[in-house]
């Protein structure tokens, strides 16, 4: 129930928290329902980690609410890290988030509807998060993508579908607007990792309007990584 997920979400901020209560042998933690975030202000859950699996067993998260201005939770920040999972190195598999996540700030973070970090498998996930992002004046180049904005060197994003819009309006110096997930630069030359995107489909629109002349904006259908293969966009692509 939602109390239960709040909880987990909760125990996954704390160091050495003990998640077994929520986890069986196999290391998997199973949505058995769906539930209904009624809107809460959601903060992300912190990390599913290597080697453990969550399995959303084609359930749905709805209601799920985030206000990209609120970049704490508890002794927490997350900053740059708006979405339903902050970070993955697992696997995230058959999960279903609908929602919407608002950003009107100067420095609001980056945001995507599953996993903010990938750094192993999202696979068989669906996003119906809208996205409704105002960029006031901000010097950074954020990343907005269905699933994940930010694919790190060798993580896969396989069998994933968005439906949810992204809407980036206001001033700023650039972003990355993807249906699907966006592969992070890397530290040491600032080319693409060797990220996955596979048999992946968007129907998101993507609009993006940006007041700044000397702005730069990527729209991409399905996203931005060095390997995408059998993916189909069937979203409207708007940049003003």
């Amino acid at each position: 129930n939602k109390e239960d997920l709040m909880e987990f979400r909760d125990a996954s901020y704390l160091d050495q928290a003990d998640m077994s209560h929520w986890m069986n042998v196999k290391k998997e933690i199973n949505l058995y329902a769906d539930i209904d975030l009624d809107e809460e202000l959601w903060a992300p859950i912190w990390e599913i980690t290597d080697g453990i699996i969550f399995n959303g067993n084609n359930h749905i998260i709805s209601g799920l609410y985030i206000d990209g201005s609120v970049k704490e939770y508890g002794n927490w920040e997350f900053d740059n890290s708006n979405s339903f999972i902050r970070s993955n190195s697992g696997t995230v598999k058959n999960l279903i988030v609908e929602g919407k996540i608002v950003i009107n700030d100067t420095h609001p973070g980056s945001a995507s509807g599953i996993v903010a970090i990938n750094e192993g498998l999202i696979v068989d996930c669906t996003s119906a998060v809208d996205m409704d992002v105002t960029l006031n004046n901000s010097n950074m180049a954020y990343s907005y993508a269905g699933i994940s904005h930010s694919l790190y060197s060798g993580s896969i994003v396989k069998g994933c579908v968005n439906k949810g819009y992204i809407m980036l309006r206001g001033d700023n110096n650039g972003a990355d607007v993807n249906g699907i997930a966006n592969a992070n630069y890397s530290d040491s030359d600032f080319w693409y990792s060797n990220a996955i995107i596979e048999n992946c489909t968007n129907y998101g629109d993507l609009t993006v309007s940006i007041t700044n002349g000397n702005s730069r904006e990527r729209v991409a259908g399905i996203g931005m990584a060095p390997t995408k293969t059998t993916c189909v966009n069937y979203s409207k692509i708007r940049k003003t």
